[in-house]
């Protein structure tokens, strides 16, 4: 029997009120959603650290006790990659610098990006990145775009998060067509806006999650 393909892309600060929002002008992630599952998930957290731990660990955050970076670099909690790869399964993690660094010795692939780049250059070079890491064939990949958060921070209005969005989104539908056949798709942000002049105090407290299997209709 062959062994399904996973691939989690991560994409910040994607609350489930901005991808409805910015949906007609996703053609890849509105793909996604309508072929498989589009869930509106509770978020864990308001801010990337922990709320990425629980993504990958499974645990809430007062389980995990991971609210900085720092602490997830020398945390005991196993995340899905580092679990992947004692079952010797090939993991991959594309992600900022420091949060690559916490799977050095423990994955097969590792991509790391200074987050002090502009956004589009950020998600430019984790694309770059996990198109790399995708012709290796792993089981498990993991990768985060952090564009939209970084326009979020830099009170950029709704016209530039569309249009990183959209960016995204393209990036997002070239990894499906460098997938395997049955590969399974899980997208999820991990927190809604929470800086900026486009945040909601009385928005809810969810994330956009979306799981689709890759057929090779959609890989064409």
């Amino acid at each position: 029997m062959e062994m399904q393909e996973r691939h989690l892309l991560i994409v910040d600060s994607l609350g489930y009120s901005l991808f409805r929002w910015l949906e007609p002008h996703l053609q890849n992630m509105q793909t996604l959603a309508k072929e498989g599952i589009a869930i509106e998930a509770k978020a864990v957290a308001d801010s990337t650290t922990p709320a990425i731990a629980s993504i990958l660990s499974g645990l809430l955050p007062e389980h995990h006790g991971v609210f900085t970076k720092e602490v997830a670099k020398e945390s005991s909690i196993l995340s899905l990659p580092e679990i992947a790869n004692a079952s010797g399964l090939k993991s991959a993690v594309i992600m900022e610098k420091n949060g690559a660094e916490v799977y050095k010795g423990l994955i097969d692939i590792i991509g790391e990006v200074a987050d002090t780049l502009p956004p589009e250059e950020f998600d430019r070079k984790i694309f770059q990145l996990t198109l790399e890491a995708l012709a290796k064939q792993p089981r498990l990949l993991i990768s985060y775009f952090i564009g939209i958060d970084k326009k979020v921070h830099m009170d950029q209005g709704a016209i530039e998060i569309r249009k990183t969005a959209i960016t995204i989104d393209d990036y997002i539908g070239k990894i499906m067509r460098g997938a395997e056949s049955n590969t399974l798709i899980i997208l999820c942000g991990d927190h809604p806006i929470h800086a900026g002049s486009l945040r909601r105090e009385s928005s809810t407290s969810s994330v956009a999650l979306i799981l689709d299997k890759i057929s090779k209709r959609e890989k064409k």
